[in-house]
């Protein structure tokens, strides 16, 4: 788990705030909701609230009431054994990923739940994932948060509210993360020993969320996949159906430490946002910084009007629902580049 200290997490001082306040205060509540997308520190915050409510001799640093870093319960918690701090995970055997819990899952929590605290006053379960249990799963949980014991405190990670059933969300009090600025996730990659050009660029990418910019900075071929998306965008007037097609199948064919279809989609909403603030004579453009970067530079962009932009926006509007609805992938982010080039034209 490393280090659990609400310090330690980037750009999240008024949520870390709250929490440590309920340490400092004893006015602890049984159940939150911490809403934010994954990478934004959500995990970090529950970790590092759990370590500080267990802690036998919690510290003033920073402004806030945290963990000792030091006492036993400190030394389980670093090495994931503690057993008054549990995350209720879910892993997919055959991917190795996490899965939101199910609800045997959350069945074996309940039986937990029922057992006192081993060493601490309180019992802290975190679950990941959270808006994405089906609703037999949140129904199973409803028992626990409507005669939660005294001793027992849930986190439900969650990238938003609107998968939560209402009456998980009437029993929870919701803290949401804030976005973070370009400036903090900057400094807190090199801080990591990230070179200080490449830690921009990964900060004006990461679209608010610290967890995507150490992704990204420590992937191996984030930097050839951005160029190659890079120049793809660039020559989009100039290419035909079958450069698309052929364009669409190796983009997401990347064999890739990231996912490269989503990373595709998310860079030609940004690439359209950057096109639509240029409109707005806005500053700090993303897309256009790293182009700049790169040596590239978008042809045709100056003439470009409100039309040509929202038609790009419809193009990617339509792909993402494309994708919900299990469209062939290929297909559709051919289709995509095709509009997009139509609309350029």
């Amino acid at each position: 788990m490393g280090e659990l200290f609400f310090h330690n997490v980037t750009g999240q001082k008024r949520a870390a705030g709250h929490l440590s306040d309920m340490v400092r205060t004893g006015r602890i509540l049984h159940a939150m909701i911490l809403t934010g997308d994954a990478g934004s520190g959500r995990h970090e915050l529950a970790e590092a609230f759990g370590a500080a409510l267990l802690c036998e001799h919690p510290v003033e640093r920073d402004g806030f009431l945290e963990a000792c870093g030091e006492c036993r319960s400190c030394h389980q918690a670093k090495s994931g054994a503690n057993p008054d701090l549990i995350t209720v995970r879910n892993v997919d055997p055959k991917t190795g990923k996490m899965k939101p819990p199910g609800v045997d899952d959350i069945r074996r929590m309940r039986d937990s739940v029922a057992i006192l605290p081993y060493y601490a006053d309180h019992k802290v379960y975190i679950l990941p994932l959270a808006d994405k249990m089906g609703a037999q799963a949140q129904n199973a949980l409803l028992k626990t948060l409507e005669e939660p014991p005294a001793y027992a405190v849930l986190l439900l990670l969650a990238g938003s509210t609107d998968g939560l059933l209402p009456t998980v969300l009437s029993r929870s009090v919701t803290l949401r993360l804030q976005a973070v600025s370009s400036d903090l996730i900057e400094k807190d990659l090199v801080s990591r020993g990230i070179d200080p050009k490449k830690a921009h660029r990964y900060a004006s990418l990461a679209n608010g969320n610290p967890g995507r910019a150490r992704l990204l900075s420590q992937s191996e071929n984030y930097e050839e996949f951005f160029r190659q998306v890079t120049e793809l965008f660039r020559d989009l007037p100039k290419k035909s159906a079958g450069d698309l097609s052929l364009a669409s199948a190796r983009i997401l064919g990347t064999d890739a430490d990231f996912d490269a279809e989503e990373e595709f989609y998310f860079l030609a909403e940004m690439y359209v946002r950057d096109l639509a603030a240029g409109l707005a004579n806005a500053p700090s453009l993303i897309f256009h910084s790293l182009i700049t970067y790169s040596n590239h530079t978008v042809e045709n962009e100056s003439f470009l009007t409100f039309d040509q932009v929202e038609r790009l926006r419809l193009a990617v509007s339509n792909a993402r629902e494309r994708r919900a609805r299990n469209g062939d992938p290929v297909m559709t982010c051919e289709l995509m580049l095709l509009s997009m080039r139509d609309a350029l034209s």
